[in-house]
């Protein structure tokens, strides 16, 4: 007897990974997932990286951060090469609460494995061989070829709170996300009802066909600029829409402040938690800027803090600064502002080997 072949039905964990868990392909989804996209794009492009060590780049680099909140930099000499990528730590803590020995852990670019999914990762299973030392200060004595092998140098988006784990952004965005996806399909909602939209209770499916008969003629002659149009029907209306109905400015003025907050904690934007109807005063301008740069510069030291460390162990030149783009500063002095990270590194990573 020929059995029949059962469909294939995705795990839900893939299916949040994927933004398609539970919502599906619904209007709020949509605006989610754009949402997320521009999310990380901003986060990706906050900063400019220079000479990074061959076999990474500035994008893996950031995204790591942005999924993961914090990374290991270290060399394999079996490969002969660099590797920045999330960790655990294996030793134990110090009197500051800093990790003494931590273990690489492959990044598989989601968001919601834990570390169990990714030591069954099987092109991860090599990584848990490996061992490596974080390097917190700059030795006053060189380090001897041995001892380079077996350190690393840990990169932070932000600076830690008390606990030794570290929040990333993608997940502290993702609830501010959320509720900013709920405002424009809330907007339209009051867009629809600012039109006049009613109800009509029917008594059966004949009378259903004929509602919706004459409701698509409503809509043409609203697209249409007619006034009047003939309905045949005797059926009785009743209104089933409520009056109290706001405006729909005061939803795009509520998303932008959502969304204002979202940036603010990535240090970007303008910092306005609330966009006022007359014009701020300079003084009020300059202090939520302030804000917003606070943020951006935080995350600046804890990269260019991790780049001396790391140009201590392999002396390449690495550094970090804000790009172009945030700091409105045309660095390049290529009458553009804006950023071309991949360029930053051609001229370096083309020439660069990993000898020591």
């Amino acid at each position: 007897m020929k059995q029949t072949k059962q469909p294939h039905l995705t795990d839900e964990t893939t299916l949040a990974a994927l933004g398609m868990a539970d919502d599906g392909f619904t209007l709020k989804s949509l605006i989610k997932r754009n949402l997320r996209i521009i999310d990380e794009q901003q986060f990706l492009t906050r900063y400019t990286w220079y000479n990074l060590p061959y076999g990474f780049d500035a994008n893996m680099l950031e995204r790591i951060l942005y999924y993961r909140g914090e990374l290991m930099v270290f060399y394999v000499q079996e490969t002969d090469r660099f590797y920045a990528l999330p960790f655990t730590y294996c030793g134990e803590l110090d009197c500051y609460g800093r990790m003494t020995k931590v273990r690489p852990l492959p990044f598989t670019g989601g968001a919601n494995l834990n570390e169990d999914d990714l030591k069954r990762k099987a092109d991860g299973m090599w990584l848990s061989l490996i061992e490596r030392e974080p390097l917190y200060d700059l030795p006053t004595e060189p380090l001897t070829a041995e001892e380079w092998l077996t350190k690393c140098v840990i990169i932070s988006d932000y600076s830690k709170q008390i606990s030794q784990h570290i929040l990333p952004r993608q997940a502290l965005n993702e609830v501010i996300i959320d509720m900013e996806a709920d405002y424009l399909p809330y907007m339209k909602t009051a867009m629809m009802n600012a039109t006049g939209v009613a109800g009509l209770r029917v008594q059966g499916a004949d009378e259903a066909v004929s509602v919706e008969l004459a409701a698509k003629a409503v809509e043409q002659a609203a697209l249409n600029q007619k006034k009047w149009i003939p309905i045949a029907s005797g059926i009785e209306l009743q209104d089933l829409s409520t009056t109290n109905v706001a405006n729909a400015e005061e939803f795009l003025l509520a998303m932008q402040a959502i969304d204002n907050f979202r940036q603010m904690g990535m240090g970007i934007g303008s910092g306005d938690i609330f966009q006022k109807k007359a014009h701020m005063l300079q003084s009020e301008a300059d202090a939520v800027l302030g804000q917003t740069s606070s943020v951006l510069n935080d995350g600046l030291e804890r990269r260019q803090s991790a780049c001396l460390l790391l140009n201590y162990l392999f002396p390449l030149g690495t550094w970090c600064e804000i790009s172009e783009s945030n700091s409105m500063y045309d660095r390049n002095m290529d009458g553009d502002v804006t950023d071309n990270s991949a360029s930053a590194q051609v001229d370096n990573q083309g020439e660069q080997t990993n000898e020591q």
